[in-house]
Formats: structure tokens, sequence, C-alpha cells
């Protein structure tokens, strides 16, 4: 008998007391059965682990998964990270004001010092 380890696969656990988490697995394997399985075949192991990568794959990249609107993962992640990125992208900082325009108070009022032409022909 192989081992998970044996196989170049890392064997995760669920969080001890945690129901959540055994249910989104065993309805990963449910689901990975029912699409892959049912008709695949099964007749020895060698068989089973080169189709495996496979039907991974397929599982990420092509299926359509009704939790992410009917999108594959793939697809579900590019449009989040889409969505994402324009809303990181989109300018939310104000624009520059002109010197008129700013404040007339508060700590930084008086900077940078208003020059005008007046102000440097006066000095010169």
């Amino acid at each position: 008998m192989l081992y998970a380890h044996e196989l170049g696969l890392l064997p995760i656990t669920t969080p001890a007391y945690s129901p959540e988490s055994n249910g989104l697995a065993e309805a990963f394997v449910g689901t990975f059965k029912r699409d892959y399985l049912g008709d695949a075949d099964l007749r020895d192991a060698e068989t089973v682990l080169a189709n495996l990568g496979g039907w991974v794959d397929d599982y990420n990249t092509q299926a359509p998964h009704s939790a992410l609107g009917m999108r594959s993962p793939r697809e579900y992640r590019a449009v989040a990270l889409r969505a994402a990125f324009d809303a990181a992208t989109a300018s939310t900082a104000t624009p520059h004001l002109p010197q008129e325009a700013r404040s007339s108070s508060g700590p930084l009022s008086g900077y940078p010092p208003k020059i005008g032409v007046e102000a440097a022909r006066a000095t010169s």
C-alpha cells in the first residue's frame, strides 16, 4: 500500500472540532466522485493516479461551480483580481488645488508662501 507522501501528496487534516471544515471537505469529495469518478476507468491505482492531475486541473480551470456564479475557479479569480485591480487603481485622491483655493487656516496655511509678481518686484 502506498502512502500519501510516497505519492508526492501532502496530507492536510481539518482542525479538531471544526464540523464546517469537515463539511467542506466532504462536499468536495462528493462532487469530485460524482463528476470525475462516476464513469472513469478505475481498474487500478496507476490508472487513477495517471488521470488525477487532469481531473483536478479540470475541476479548477473548466468546471463551473454554483457557489462561484457558475464560473470555474480560474474565471472567478480572474474577475475578482480585475475588480480589485480596478478598485485599487481608481483615483480617489483629491486633485491638486491651485494655491488660491487652498485653506487659509490650519497648521500649514502659510506654506508654501505665496510668491507673486508684486512680491518679486518689491524685493528687486
